[in-house]
């Protein structure tokens, strides 16, 4: 049985395909009887064509987010380098728009074009990074900020959570968080490679792919959950205000 998030994702890949279709047909036609100043028009058309991703935002009315067509800020690209690189239709496929369905009204201003996956495993774990302009929370006491990136993290179960941080948390190392067996973090330009403390003494490293690095929560150490970082030669890299990143485990 086809079940709604299915039916709707293939609803929007058929709508893909015919929109594209038809931009190629035009692009044809265009080219074909026009000269060489329509086909200006055309290369416009297919810069407009790349800022018509329309995700589907929420999925419930009256309780859906927002969205913003304003850039990603440069502070935010000046901390996390995969903001700054061209968004892939990867970043615009199936694990991003399950993201952006799950998301409510409290997120004022997704910048879609500034959605990136940061991870995405055949297991079934994924990351995904969501810009958003501005948090307001209905709940009381909620974490309300703007100019936030909020991560979705789906794990090998299906089970999904995300939380939201400022650039100051990604430099200062708290970033983090745990979603049932997968413990991540989020890391600033210049961190290559983390070193995890984990239970009995000893440590893992971990590559970091596009600011981001996950590892099995259960071998952390749920004393410290102490993380190291480490540039690209292997030299010690330390948060902004001097304090170790730590990953959220229990024990």
């Amino acid at each position: 049985m086809i079940q709604l998030p299915q039916l709707q994702e293939s609803l929007l890949l058929a709508n893909d395909r015919l929109v594209d279709r038809a931009r190629r047909r035009a692009r044809r036609f265009r080219l074909g009887l026009m000269t060489s100043a329509a086909v200006v028009s055309v290369g416009g058309a297919a810069v407009a064509g790349t800022a018509l991703w329309g995700p589907v935002l929420g999925f419930e009315d009256g309780n859906r987010p927002s969205a913003s067509s304003t850039p990603v800020p440069s502070a935010q690209t000046a901390v996390l380098g995969v903001l700054g690189v061209d968004q892939t239709a990867a970043d615009r496929g199936p694990v991003a728009r399950e993201a952006l369905a799950l998301l409510t009204r409290q997120y004022v201003g997704i910048r879609v074009s500034g959605v990136r996956i940061l991870r995405a495993s055949a297991t079934g774990e994924a990351l995904v990074l969501v810009p958003v302009a501005e948090l307001a929370p209905v709940a009381p006491g909620a974490r309300a900020g703007r100019d936030e990136v909020c991560v979705y993290a789906r794990v090998r179960t299906g089970n999904a959570g995300g939380r939201c941080f400022d650039t100051d948390d990604v430099r200062r190392g708290a970033a983090t968080s745990t979603e049932g067996p997968m413990a991540w973090g989020l890391v600033p330009n210049g961190v290559a490679r983390v070193v995890v403390h984990t239970r009995g003494g000893g440590t893992v490293e971990r590559d970091v792919e596009r600011n981001a690095f996950t590892v099995d929560a259960a071998v952390v150490d749920p004393g410290t959950g102490l993380v190291d970082w480490l540039d690209a030669e292997g030299r010690a890299v330390t948060p902004e205000g001097d304090a170790p990143m730590r990953l959220p485990v229990e024990g």
